[in-house]
């Protein structure tokens, strides 16, 4: 919307836009319940995380996702959000820079590659 603003007044730029990988572009709270269910045996709804310190059995969800980002072959298998793909090919004129706040354990996983694979 600000580019559209800046258009207006004849201030075409390219724009460094900055976007999150966790919860923007792959959708780790799907991918962490179907684990939570394997693993747990109990089945919850992605309309059931209605907080971020949401627990389940004593256990906070984030907690779990952040186990499991360390774990290449989890990170590299979460889905895309919807929408997403379209987003960022809305942008592409752009700098666009991908960014995360994972911690340092899922540093490799995260640096070796990505399921998130867009169109150009």
């Amino acid at each position: 919307m600000v580019y559209k603003k800046w258009m207006k007044f004849g201030l075409e730029s390219r724009l460094k836009i900055a976007v999150d990988i966790d919860g923007v572009l792959a959708d780790q709270v799907s991918a962490v319940l179907k684990v939570i269910e394997k693993e747990y045996g109990l089945k919850y709804l992605k309309s059931d995380i209605n907080r971020a310190h949401w627990t389940f059995s004593g256990r906070e969800i984030w907690s779990e996702i952040g186990r499991l980002l360390a774990d290449p072959d989890y990170t590299l298998s979460l889905p895309l959000i919807e929408g997403s793909q379209e987003g960022i090919e809305q942008i592409a004129g752009h700098d666009v820079f991908v960014v995360t706040a994972r911690r340092p354990n899922a540093e490799e996983a995260t640096d070796n590659g990505s399921a998130l694979t867009f169109r150009p």
